[in-house]
């Protein structure tokens, strides 16, 4: 994008579609505006992109057990839901996890 050119700023609920509104609109953060500039040729394509929302997380309506879950068998953790290590005892361990130390 040329600096002199005439942009339009995207805003909304952008965090989750950044990275398609960069691939498919040429679009570049304004930390000043707090926006997404793109081309006037693409700013309708970008407020469809954010209005869709096309690139929600993963874990958009999950529960914490669900995270909980789903963290533990990527990483292939075996251990409380609590995140508690033997050994290294926090305030955060649940209480079948309070290590007498």
């Amino acid at each position: 994008m040329n600096a002199t050119e005439n942009l339009v700023a995207i805003t909304g609920n952008t965090y989750h579609v950044k990275e398609q509104l960069k691939s498919e609109c040429g679009a570049r953060w304004n930390a000043d505006a707090k926006a997404w500039m793109v081309t006037p040729a693409n700013a309708d394509a970008a407020r469809k992109i954010v209005a869709s929302g096309a690139a929600k997380p993963r874990y958009a309506n999950a529960t914490i057990g669900q995270r909980q879950n789903e963290r533990m068998s990527r990483t292939g953790w075996t251990g409380c839901s609590c995140g508690s290590i033997e050994g290294h005892p926090r305030s955060s361990d649940c209480a079948s996890c309070q290590h007498d130390y």
